[in-house]
This record gives C-alpha cells, structure tokens and sequence, in this order.
C-alpha cells in the first residue's frame, strides 16, 4: 500500500491535470447529449472528472510511472471515465414510452 501511495507522489501535476481535464470533457459531452437541462451536465462532469481521474491513478500506482506509462494512463483515464459515464447514463435515462 505504501509503494502505492509512493509512486502516485512521483507523479507529476501536469499527468494529474490532464486526467481531470479528459473527464471533464468526456461529463461535458455526455452532459449536453443526454441534454435535458436538469442539472445532468454538471453531475456528468463531476463523475467524469473522478473517472478520469481515479482510473488514471489507479493505472500508475499499479503499472509505475515513465514515459511511456503515463501515455498509457491516459488511455486508462479515457477509459475509466467513459466507464463511469456510461453506468450513470445508464441509472438516469427514461424508459420510452409508445404514446
């Protein structure tokens, strides 16, 4: 747990911006597709944020940070926030009606 922590410090600020910057864009278009205006927006970015995020950090505290590894972060950070995104799209939507 401790080389876990260790190695999300050696981390640096701009990896960690760039995570919260690709969930905040993946919540932001999920926000103005669903588009309902009910205050989506703003959930869908917050849980697109800590998607990106979360999963970003997750991704280098288990495979080490260089290079390459932070390239890979990213890939996970996109990942984790459409994961994220897509379980509350999927809590939120409307059954359709046939009227």
């Amino acid at each position: 747990m401790i080389t876990l922590l260790a190695s999300l410090a050696s981390v640096g600020t701009s990896i960690w911006l760039v995570w919260g910057l690709v969930g905040l864009i993946g919540g932001f278009m999920t926000g103005r597709f669903k588009g309902d205006g009910s205050g989506f927006t703003l959930l869908a970015v917050i849980i697109g944020i800590a998607g990106g995020v979360g999963a970003g950090a997750l991704f280098a505290a288990l495979a080490g940070v260089d290079d390459r590894m932070q390239y890979a972060s990213l890939i996970a950070s996109v990942a984790g926030a459409a994961l994220l995104l897509w379980i509350l799209w999927l809590c939120v939507r409307r059954p359709r009606t046939d009227d």
